[in-house]
Order: C-alpha cells, then structure tokens, then sequence
C-alpha cells in the first residue's frame, strides 16, 4: 500500500504542479484525500490498509504546512506546534495512533526549530557564541515534554463501562 501512495504523491504532484509553493498546496490536497480514502477504509474489512492511507495524509498534509508556514519565521513555527496538537488530538478521533505520533514529532521539530534561533546556534558551527544561551534547550524540551504528556493525559481512552 504505501508504495501505491508513494507513486500516486509523484505522478499527480509531477503532472500538475511544476514546484514551489503550489505544491505544497496540492501536496496538502492530496494529503487530505488520502484522509478521506483512509477513514473511508476504516469503516470496513479493509481497516488494515488504512494504516499507510492515514500515515501518507499526515505526512502529506504536515509536510506541505510545514514548507508553506515555515518561512513565516516564529508565527509560522507557532503554527506548526498548534498543528501538531491537532493531529495528537485527531488520533483520539480516528483512532489511529499515527496522527498522535505524527504529532509529537511535528512538535519536537518546531520545538528543535525554537531552541536553535534562540541559542543563534547552527548544526555546524556557532553563530554568536557570546550570545548563546545554555539553559534554553532543556527548558523547551522539558515544556514541550510537559505538553505532550499533558495531550497523553486529555487523549487516553477511557475503559468502557460493562
């Protein structure tokens, strides 16, 4: 199934975007028609193959949002991290643990993004030593760990009753 997804991504965003922002914009399309061909799979025998159905959406639909907002700089990074609460939230609606994983990921690269423009530290060298700010990295992380077992909490199925 996914190399169906993977091919079907490839040949209509080949066919119909020649790249930039549009394919973001028809990368995220076609994610959400893999969400709807996904939820339509759930209801039936075939609940399986929606496993990469669901996977491709939010990859699909993360990932263009994330090229479009990200060069919005902070606010953009914002509204990656809100995304990303949204697709934890998803999961419990779908009932399909991808989107909360998808989620927490969407969050630790938002949160990666926050700790390096606000330590003006690069992956090679660094910016402004004298600037830089030790304490930043844990403190985001541990807000951001904070957070998703604060989304685990709210999301958690509750036994049913009888």
């Amino acid at each position: 199934m996914l190399q169906i997804v993977l091919v079907a991504w490839l040949l209509v965003a080949d066919l119909l975007s020649g790249g930039g922002g549009w394919t973001a914009v028809l990368t995220m399309l076609i994610g959400i028609a893999y969400l709807l061909a996904a939820v339509a799979v759930d209801g039936g025998a075939g609940r399986p193959y929606g496993f990469w159905l669901h996977v491709a959406a939010g990859l699909l639909i993360g990932g263009g949002a994330i090229w479009l907002l990200a060069r919005a700089h902070t606010v953009g990074w914002l509204l990656v991290a809100a995304a990303a609460v949204g697709y934890v939230l998803l999961a419990r609606t779908l009932a399909r643990s991808s989107w909360a994983v998808l989620g927490v990921l969407g969050l630790f690269v938002a949160s990666d993004h926050f700790v390096l423009a606000w330590t003006h530290i690069s992956f090679f060298f660094t910016e402004g030593a004298s600037r830089s700010r030790p304490w930043v990295p844990p403190l985001v992380f541990t807000c951001m760990g904070v957070l998703v077992v604060a989304l685990a909490l709210v999301s958690r199925r509750q036994p049913e009753a009888g």
